[in-house]
Formats: C-alpha cells, sequence, structure tokens
C-alpha cells in the first residue's frame, strides 16, 4: 500500500509548509522516492537517513568529521574521513569514564582539499549526530567555495541504526508480520504481536551525542581563513625529499644532448685531388727472393785417412 509522506518546502521566513508526496515505500530504491530526492538535492540542504541513502547511490560522496578513533569503530562504506576536531580517549579519574581530549584541526578545510579537490563534488557532511561539528563544517566548506553541500540530519548515529555496514537495511525485530487470521492470534488486521514481546531485547543506540565539542570557529579565531581556503594542492610539485639514508637520492635531470659542431666540416672550396695518369708505364715489380737450396757441403774422404795394412812392419829401433 502507498503512504502519504508530507515533507518540508521552501516559503517565505518564519513559516513551514507541507507539501504530500505520495510513494509506495519512501526509502531506497523505491524509484519515485529516489528520482523525487534527486530533484531535490542539493537545494534542500539536510538530508533524512533514507535521502542520504538515495544519494549515496548516486555518487554523492559521505564526508566524515569525526575523529579518527570514532571512524575506526565504525563508518559508511565509501566515505572520506577528515577530523573537524582530532580526539582521543583518555581516563578520567573524576567522572570515573573515559573522556575525549581536544584539539581543533586548523588544517581541515586544507585536508578536505587533498582529498576531494574538485569544488563541484557532491558532499553529505555528517558527524556522529548532525549537530555540534557538521554545521561549523558546513559553514567551512561553503566558505572554501563548494557548491553542493549538503548535512546528514542525525549524523552516523541514526544512520548505523538503519543501515549495517553493507549498505543493507537492518531489520530491528527479526520477526514477521503477519496480517492475515489464519490460525493465529490475530483477527487479519493487526500482527501477532510477537515483536512488541522482543523490543526490550535490542540494543538501542543513542542517536544524541552527548560529548561537549569544542567550538571550532572559536578556537580557529585569528586564523587567516581567506589564505587557507584559496589554498590548493599542487599535484604537479615533487614529493618532499626524504632523511637522508632511508632512500636513494632523486634522480638528476638528463644531460641536454651535444650540440652538432660545424667546425670539423670538409672545405668543399678547396682544389680537388688530382687524377693518376692511367697511360703511365707500370711500375716494375720488386725482386723477388731467391728460393734456390745452398750447395751442399762437400763429403769427407775416408781414402786418406785409412790406414795401410799391407805395408810392411816398422822395423824396431
Amino acid at each position: 500500500t502507498s503512504r502519504n509522506i508530507p515533507r518540508l518546502v521552501s516559503c517565505p521566513v518564519g513559516f513551514v509548509a507541507a507539501e504530500t508526496v505520495e510513494y509506495g515505500v519512501a526509502e531506497y530504491p523505491e524509484p519515485g522516492f529516489c528520482a523525487d530526492v534527486l530533484s531535490r538535492f542539493p537545494e534542500d540542504q539536510i538530508a533524512t537517513t533514507f535521502e542520504a541513502r538515495v544519494l549515496l547511490a548516486n555518487n554523492w560522496k559521505w564526508l566524515d568529521v569525526r575523529s579518527t578513533c570514532e571512524y575506526e569503530e565504525g563508518y559508511v562504506p565509501g566515505s572520506v574521513n577528515v577530523p573537524l576536531i582530532n580526539a582521543v580517549k583518555r581516563w578520567d579519574s573524576e567522572v570515573n569514564d573515559k573522556v575525549f581530549v581536544q584539539t581543533v584541526n586548523r588544517d581541515f578545510v586544507a585536508d578536505v582539499l587533498k582529498k576531494l579537490p574538485d569544488k563541484a563534488t557532491p558532499i553529505m557532511v555528517g558527524c556522529s549526530d548532525g549537530m555540534m561539528r557538521t554545521i561549523p563544517a558546513l559553514e567551512a566548506l561553503d566558505e572554501a567555495g563548494y557548491t553542493k553541500l549538503v548535512a546528514v540530519k542525525g549524523g552516523f548515529l541514526r544512520w548505523t541504526s538503519v543501515y549495517d555496514n553493507k549498505l543493507q537495511r537492518r531489520r530491528e525485530d527479526n520477526f514477521k508480520e503477519v496480517y492475515n487470521g489464519d490460525g493465529r492470534d490475530s483477527a487479519g488486521i493487526h500482527g501477532t504481536g510477537a515483536s512488541f514481546e522482543n523490543i526490550g531485547a535490542i540494543e538501542k543506540l543513542p542517536f544524541r551525542d552527548h560529548t561537549e565539542w569544542v567550538d571550532w570557529w572559536e578556537e580557529m579565531d585569528g586564523v587567516d581563513m581567506s589564505a587557507v581556503q584559496q589554498q590548493q594542492p599542487d599535484y604537479s610539485a615533487p614529493p618532499a625529499q626524504q632523511q637522508p639514508g632511508y632512500s636513494a637520492p632523486p634522480a638528476q635531470p638528463a644531460a641536454p644532448p651535444a650540440q652538432t659542431s660545424y667546425a670539423n666540416l670538409p672545405d668543399f672550396n678547396a682544389p680537388a685531388a688530382p687524377v693518376p695518369d692511367f697511360n703511365a708505364p707500370a711500375a716494375q715489380p720488386a725482386a723477388q727472393p731467391s728460393y734456390q737450396p745452398a750447395a751442399a757441403p762437400a763429403q769427407p774422404s775416408y781414402n786418406t785417412s785409412m790406414p795401410e795394412f799391407n805395408a810392411p812392419a816398422a822395423q824396431p829401433a
């Protein structure tokens, strides 16, 4: 069945009017509801949890301005975290509980510029409950020139009570209401009542953050916001040099190519070398060395050296 869902519309200051819009189901992904939400934002400026779910599915960025420790405990999938106020939990013996030790993030706008440099990006801004930190964050980003800004009513606390970390709709009671009286304790008009018996068994998260957060604008008093707002990240600048010993020195730029020298080119105006006379008699070849073998050595004569055995023996003295 359809519902008649009243919503606020623009009207003169001091008056509030309501317009009735008929939907099948007033939440994502009902087509009629989605189309209506997309037609009204960013002009409506404040989105409910159900409207924020539609915007998130249509390329809007969720900017979470809670502290880092809060963000790490739970966050919207795909969101961007830039703390407006840095905070860590410390034990306080006076209150016998942990409390936030807070310091303002003076570089908030500059940090957002680094993560979301396009100021035409559609951005939803949310803190814990959409109050103490969402409002100054919106004001600072508006002054910095961002053009599509929407506050998320109820912030993350309201969001996480409706959607889980996979962007799925939570069903709080885990019971299914039956509207026919077929064998049950119902007359066919009301539910069985089983879910009413289990209401107290479900832990409810608070929708209001009772932490006293410091006033960001008051702490930023004296800071030249115009210089911060005009600051744009320089993506062409080289990265900062690290401490020596931790990395190799940056590469030196290549040397320019050597210039061509024309000093050693031949003299094309010099006279040409003389042409040889091909009719002149050919030069006599050099004498070839003689390879005739040397004369053989004389053979020794054995006739003169042999003794005469037929000669008479020598006479004794």
